[in-house]
This record gives C-alpha cells, sequence and structure tokens, in this order.
C-alpha cells in the first residue's frame, strides 16, 4: 500500500513565504524598464509553474468568449475556473503587487539618480540566468546551438534599432498589433513589453493616453486606440500562451535554446559601461558580480 505523505502546515507556510518572495522580485523587475518579471521567474525556478498558470487563465477565457457565442455552458466556465491553481497565483501576484506599491517610488529614485548602477546590477542578474534555460536542455545538439545563436544574433540586431517615431499616433489597428507584441514580450524572459512598446513607437502615447482617461479629458480617437492596445494584449495573451505552453511541452529543447539567445540579447539593453563613466567602471562591475552570485546562490540552494 502506497504512503502519501501530508504536507506539514509549518512546511506549507515555508513554501507559501518563498513563492510571495518569488513573485515580490517579479514585481521589482516589472518597475525596471528592459527587464521582464518572466526572468526573474526563470531564475527562481517556477518559469513552467508561471506559464502553466497563465494557461489555466487563457483556458477560462477561452470558455467565457464561446459563451458569449452560445458555444459553452456556465458549467463548462466553472469546471474551467476549478482547475485553476488559485494558492499559486495569489501568493504569486499579491507578492508582485506589494513589490510595486512599496518600491515604486525607490525604484523610481533610483533609475533617476543611479540608473547604470541599476543597469549594472540586472546585467549580472540576466548574464548568471543564461545557464539556466541552458541547462533545461538535456541532449544538446548542433540544432539548439543554431537556435540559441541566430536568435541571439538577430535580436541583439534588432534591439539595435531606432524607436519608431510617428508625427501622428497610429491608427488603433497599429495599436491592437502593438499590444499583442508587448503582451508576448512579458511572457518572455529577458525583453519587456514596455520596451517593445517604446521599440514600435506607441510607448510615447500610453502614458498620456491614461493620464487623460484618469483625468476624464479624452476624445473618442483616443479611446478607440487605447481600447486596440487592450484587445490586442487580451488577443496575444490568449493565443500566445496557448502556444508558448504547448512549444514547452512539446518542443521544450528547442524553446529553451530560443530563451537562451533571447537573454544573451538582452544584454545589450542593459549594458551599463558608458564611455562617459570610465572612473565609475569598477562599481558596475562590482555591482553586476553581486548580482550574479546573488544568482549562484539561489540556484544553489533552490530558492
Amino acid at each position: 500500500m502506497r504512503i502519501v505523505k501530508k504536507e506539514s502546515k509549518g512546511n506549507s507556510v515555508f513554501c507559501g513565504l518563498k513563492l510571495f518572495l518569488k513573485g515580490f522580485l517579479m514585481g521589482i523587475a516589472e518597475i525596471i524598464p528592459g527587464v521582464s518579471g518572466s526572468t526573474i521567474a526563470l531564475i527562481v525556478g517556477i518559469y513552467k509553474d508561471f506559464i502553466s498558470l497563465l494557461h489555466q487563465i487563457s483556458d477560462l477565457v477561452k470558455e467565457i468568449f464561446k459563451l458569449l457565442f452560445f458555444k459553452s455552458s456556465i458549467k463548462e466556465c466553472v469546471k474551467t475556473f476549478k482547475k485553476i491553481n488559485f494558492r499559486f497565483a495569489f501568493l504569486l501576484f499579491f507578492g508582485m503587487l506589494i513589490a510595486i506599491a512599496l518600491l515604486s517610488n525607490v525604484v523610481s529614485y533610483l533609475l533617476g539618480y543611479h540608473e547604470l548602477y541599476v543597469m549594472a546590477f540586472f546585467f549580472g542578474l540576466v548574464l548568471a540566468s543564461i545557464t539556466i534555460p541552458w541547462g533545461e536542455i538535456k541532449e544538446k545538439t548542433t540544432k539548439e546551438f543554431l537556435i540559441a545563436g541566430i536568435t541571439a544574433i538577430i535580436i541583439f540586431f534588432a534591439l539595435s534599432l531606432n524607436p519608431l517615431e510617428f508625427e501622428y499616433a497610429p491608427s488603433a489597428w497599429y495599436f491592437l498589433l502593438a499590444g499583442a507584441l508587448g503582451i508576448c514580450a512579458m511572457v518572455l524572459p529577458g525583453v519587456s513589453g514596455s520596451f517593445i512598446f517604446l521599440m514600435v513607437g506607441v510607448y510615447e502615447y500610453i502614458i498620456p493616453f491614461l493620464s487623460n482617461m484618469t483625468r476624464l479629458n479624452f476624445d473618442s480617437s483616443e479611446l478607440i486606440k487605447l481600447l486596440g492596445l487592450i484587445v490586442g494584449m487580451f488577443c496575444g495573451f490568449v493565443f500566445f500562451v496557448r502556444a508558448l505552453k504547448h512549444a514547452l511541452v512539446n518542443h521544450s529543447e528547442k524553446i529553451f535554446a530560443f530563451l537562451t539567445g533571447l537573454m544573451i540579447a538582452s544584454l545589450r539593453v542593459l549594458w551599463p559601461f558608458e564611455m562617459g563613466r570610465v572612473d565609475e567602471f569598477p562599481y558596475f562591475g562590482l555591482t553586476a558580480l553581486a548580482a550574479f552570485l546573488l544568482v549562484i546562490c539561489l540556484k544553489k540552494f533552490s530558492l
């Protein structure tokens, strides 16, 4: 007869606290431009669980959408709703929200007065983390090396392109496409959604749109474009998360090779060593080294 060991209350609380702290770290990363919370999820070992959670949520969204067209039932929606890992979701997102609420002002100050040190810290963080997705590949063949290398080269040069600029705000259809691309980046480690919005030329419009909304001072064209962005993010979330989950299950080694290349390329965005600050190079290096060693410790103690 098989004996199932029950998780003790103390161990359950400890696991819950660890998950909250991991969400807290992800929340900090989301505040930093050019850094994705998914990168932290990969570092602390919950990336697959995070994608599974997003897939469960997308299943619910799909069922609700089908219900609107009478292709599903309330019973099916409830059944799908119950499949969501609410303990994992609550602790993770609660940790992210607390980090954003408590540290957004601190991070804004650091970015305003010590931006390159912040970039140096995350440079070391990402540099040490490159071995994580690469280590998930059990059998490294020429194909995996090619995928990682080609991805790194293409994304590296793509990140060097100047952001698109428009004389006038683009159409709602363009905002829809930008939203879909942005939400995809938020799910992938190494690239942030805000950076994608910046590259495709809509970032400078989003903040004023939101500001005008909060002051109820907007016109119909702004509302339509903001709705286009939201719809794009919604569609991108539902379809991309499902595709990524499928790929992780059926083509995991190729996906992890792709993520390795993506993280290598993302170092370009975080490069802190500006030639005008040569006297501070040793301090940038020490900051990056501290972050590098932090990742090693997290991996060693399975935190």
